[in-house]
């Protein structure tokens, strides 16, 4: 009688594992070659265990980026009560690398990445993906394909110690005087951001009652066919609204004012990409009145202050540049990852079917 063949509860072997030493890569700077940090070639480091039982004769790794976009818009053709799609894909990113097996179980690899790579982000309407492919050649007719998402970051302060250029903004309207000194750029984990405000009220018993200070995200898409560029109108967020009192008698123009707009964890950094722009300002608005409120009512006045909300990078205090004393001044200009419209981006237009 023949034995009943034993079946093996073990899983069946895995004949490549792909391996990365962090699902996230960070790029400091803005996206151009202004950027000191452009010279920098940043790599995504990592490995491909093998079973020792297959032969490979050839490992292709593959990095590709694609941007999406996929959003209603509303008489963008005749008929009205149609609405429009617009759907497109681009590749934004297609970095290979060839590795030579060696009979080792493990081959590590480091992949240089482009500088200007927009980071890796992800809408209601947009997105950002990358994916890194390794595919596994052992002859002709064994192949293994193996994939893994790749978050790219980009930073736009390296470290808690950099110097960070202020931008003022400034007017004199009728007699109210006003500069804001507010910083370039701001990180999420400093909880706040701390605005520098001096102000003068020339008008007799009229004062500055209260400034309410409001963070605001705006996000922005755009998309480009043989006709036009075309902006679609903002999506904004607006956080909560933080109060400032001013103390009596403190109208003077050498006096300053610290105003602190509260930045929640939940806020998005700032983003720049082929269809889509993430950006953000303060709102900072004056309210005027009078010590014993006879005096007329005045329009309060507001003031819009862009800045750049930003994250540090992980492990930030292993970054190379401006740490404890030797600070620099980081390059903050814009644009920074800017797409080329004129060449050809395909952007399908269809209508919706309710």
């Amino acid at each position: 009688m023949l034995k009943p063949t034993r079946r093996s509860n073990s899983p069946p072997s895995i004949p490549a594992e792909l391996r990365l030493e962090s699902g996230s890569v960070s790029l400091i700077g803005p996206a151009n070659d202004a950027n000191p940090m452009a010279q920098v070639r940043t790599k995504l480091l990592g490995s491909i265990v093998l079973d020792a039982s297959i032969k490979w004769t050839r490992i292709t790794l593959q990095l590709t980026g694609m941007a999406k976009l996929n959003i209603p818009v509303t008489g963008h053709r005749e008929d009205a009560n149609q609405p429009a799609t617009i759907n497109s894909t681009t590749n934004i990113c297609d970095v290979e690398k060839e590795l030579i097996p060696t009979g080792e179980s493990s081959i590590a690899f480091g992949l240089h990445l482009p500088h200007n790579l927009p980071p890796s982000v992800e809408t209601k309407h947009a997105s950002v993906i990358y994916t890194l492919i390794a595919t596994l050649t052992g002859g002709p007719f064994k192949k293994q394909k193996i994939q893994r998402t790749v978050v790219v970051k980009r930073h736009y302060l390296p470290n808690s110690s950099v110097m960070i250029p202020t931008a003022l903004v400034a007017n004199v309207q009728g007699w109210f005087e006003y500069n804001i000194e507010a910083p370039r750029a701001c990180a999420i984990e400093a909880g706040e951001i701390v605005l520098a405000a001096r102000w003068s009220v020339e008008k007799e018993r009229m004062d500055v009652k209260h400034v309410d200070i409001r963070l605001e995200e705006i996000e922005s898409y755009r998309y480009r066919t043989r006709e036009a560029l075309h902006k679609l109108p903002p999506v904004i967020r607006r956080y909560p609204i933080s109060t400032y009192h001013p103390t009596a008698f403190s109208q003077d123009i050498n006096e300053t004012h610290l105003l602190r707009a509260p930045i929640p964890s939940t806020i998005r950094a700032r983003h720049y990409s082929m269809y889509l722009e993430i950006t953000h300002r303060c709102r900072v608005t004056f309210h005027f009145g009078s010590a014993d409120n006879q005096s007329p009512y005045v329009e309060p006045l507001t003031v819009e202050v862009p800045i750049i909300v930003t994250n540090f990078p992980d492990g930030e205090e292993n970054s190379a540049i401006g740490v404890g004393d030797d600070g620099i001044q980081v390059d903050l200009d814009l644009p920074e990852y800017t797409p080329q419209y004129e060449s050809a981006v395909a952007v399908a237009v269809t209508n919706e079917v309710s």
